[in-house]
């Protein structure tokens, strides 16, 4: 079996940056950073301005992300994806939801889930500057620690929000685009990014109460793609809505 290393080659991006995000989605080494300017602890929630619509639009997005997913059926048609698992939990679920949610995501390969190439925090909240809903991206110290305990009932207590470092310019800023969806993209190229020569990298999401959609590339400076998926992103089917469908067909 190919060591973990070359699937984080290979991967490219298989999660959104800052998404679920981040999905997807592109992980190298725990998908270490582009060669920017040093991470940023999460702003302190007074900063948060979240109103009572998109308080309720924020559960909503955060009920249909969270679960446990699978990129099997299109892996087992497309031999240019991967079968990749993503495990996106909700934490922290007693500090106030003004705050916005917040979730751990855990994601490896079918054949090495007990080493995951990324865990990471993504924040549900609201832009004060101009209420959007964004999804942040942080990195959590010393992840490996924290392997599997998306199956715990309070994963990550050990952790708070100031212990995070926040990845710059990766946030994805997400819009209701159908009673039971959600899309999301990055900004411009503020989502810095050095894999295999890339100055920045770009994320786009959707998300449904069944599957996550993830397309994460890198351009290098001449807006030439280096890496991610060509023709379309990673399709990340619910494990629970899968099973359904599935047993419903036979």
């Amino acid at each position: 079996m190919p060591h973990i290393s070359y699937f984080r080659r290979a991967l490219g991006a298989a999660l959104p940056l800052a998404f679920v995000v981040g999905l997807p989605l592109a992980a190298a080494a725990q998908d270490a950073p582009a060669t920017a300017p040093a991470p940023t602890p999460p702003p302190p929630a007074s900063t948060v301005n979240t109103s009572f619509g998109k308080e309720r639009q924020i559960r909503r997005l955060g009920k249909m992300m969270e679960g446990d997913y699978n990129s099997a059926e299109q892996a087992s048609t497309d031999k240019e994806y991967f079968d990749i698992r993503l495990h996106i939990k909700r934490i922290w679920k007693e500090r106030p939801e003004s705050e916005g949610l917040y979730y751990y995501v855990e994601q490896a390969t079918a054949s090495a889930q007990q080493r995951p190439y990324r865990q990471r925090v993504y924040h549900l909240r609201t832009r004060k500057e101009d209420g959007k809903i964004e999804s942040v991206v942080y990195e959590m110290p010393s992840p490996l620690r924290f392997t599997g305990q998306w199956k715990e009932a309070k994963p990550l207590a050990m952790l708070t929000p100031d212990s995070l470092l926040a990845r710059e310019g990766c946030a994805v800023v997400m819009r209701k685009s159908g009673k039971k969806e959600f899309r999301g993209a990055t900004v411009g190229q503020e989502c810095l990014s050095s894999l295999r020569g890339a100055k920045y990298a770009t994320t786009d999401v959707t998300i449904t109460p069944k599957q996550l959609i993830s397309w994460d590339r890198g351009f290098d400076e001449k807006g030439e793609q280096v890496w991610g998926a060509k023709f379309g992103g990673y399709i990340f089917r619910k494990e629970d809505a899968y099973t359904k469908e599935t047993a419903a067909q036979k």
